[in-house]
């Protein structure tokens, strides 16, 4: 059996593979459309990563392809349509990277706001008197709101109530009794709770519905001086939107660690704007939760291949059943 993996995963996902016997590994590290649909004529297994993207029609030459695996939880460089229409399972990581994602958006809500860049290139330039600028801000008592309330959000709740932060949360598939259980406010009305957070931290998936979910009407009514984090998808926000309202001081800061396009295009309006922490799509990638993944990644292709594969982590669950039933 031949496994195909489309960028390279950390060495737990090797020696996971070297466990199995009767496996054969091919590796490309940045594969391109026509290395993809080549590779892909003789995988029985792909384990993939946020980049390439699986078009229909890589899907429609990988005639052995019994599963695919992701390396991550997001999909949206996956067909995942032409996927189900092919009767091939995609699996996700699960809850594996959710300490490390949190723990990325809140250092990066830190960052923003006691404007750690900037007093780092103060200390650097001779500008000692930047201390007196009083640019930092407190977050105790400060109102967070967080768009999507996953196993993620969740986390980023509990470590934001931890500095006294007052969390609050829309997400239009999570009730308000399990949001209130969690100690938080319960917000129907996205743009009524735009209006008044200190911070928002995004947390939700990119879809039709939430692309360029934080666009330029939304992030002119913000409340002036707020901070404004993402690790989830990039697309969820209007770059060149969100690059005006820095300039122009009316959102404070923001921390960002996902773009539109990735790796980063070098002519993003987000490089030049300020009081802006970027990070490379590296919130989740700290060296616990990436062998987690790796190690994960490869477990589910192959439980995925001996029909023991968790429901709860394929992300078209009818295929199981069409597999079942056949």
């Amino acid at each position: 059996m031949h496994v195909f993996m489309a960028g390279r995963l950390p060495q737990a996902a090797l020696d996971r593979l070297e466990q199995e016997a009767g496996l054969t590994l091919s590796i490309h590290d940045a594969p391109d459309a026509k290395d993809m649909a080549k590779a892909l004529e003789h995988a029985d297994i792909l384990l993939l990563r946020a980049t390439p993207v699986l078009t229909a029609t890589h899907i429609e030459a990988a005639r052995r392809l019994k599963v695919v695996s992701r390396y991550g939880v997001g999909y949206d460089n996956v067909d995942v349509t032409a996927l189900t229409h092919a009767g091939i399972p995609l699996m996700v990581a699960g809850n594996t990277n959710s300490t490390s994602v949190a723990e990325g958006a809140f250092s990066l809500l830190l960052a923003a706001a006691r404007q750690t860049l900037a007093y780092d290139q103060a200390v650097r330039s001779g500008n000692w008197k930047m201390r007196d600028s009083c640019h930092a801000m407190e977050i105790d008592g400060k109102s967070l709101l967080l768009i999507g309330f996953g196993r993620i959000g969740r986390k980023m709740a509990q470590l934001a109530q931890g500095f006294g932060m007052q969390v609050r949360v829309h997400d239009p598939f999570v009730t308000e009794q399990a949001v209130l259980a969690a100690g938080c406010r319960h917000e129907a009305d996205l743009d009524a709770a735009l209006v008044t957070a200190d911070f928002i931290s995004l947390h939700l998936g990119l879809s039709p519905d939430t692309n360029q979910l934080l666009n330029t009407r939304r992030l002119e009514r913000l409340k002036p001086g707020a901070i404004i984090v993402n690790t989830s998808r990039g697309g969820l926000i209007d770059e060149a939107a969100l690059a005006r309202c820095l300039k122009s001081g009316l959102i404070r800061a923001a921390g960002i660690d996902v773009f539109a396009t990735e790796p980063i295009d070098p002519h993003n309006v987000l490089l030049d704007a300020p009081n802006v922490v970027l990070s490379p799509h590296a919130a989740g990638l700290t060296r616990e939760a990436a062998d987690r993944m790796a190690v994960i990644t490869v477990e589910n292709a192959l439980a995925a291949v001996k029909g023991t594969a968790d429901s709860a982590l394929v992300v078209n669950p009818e295929v199981l059943k069409s597999q079942a039933r056949g």
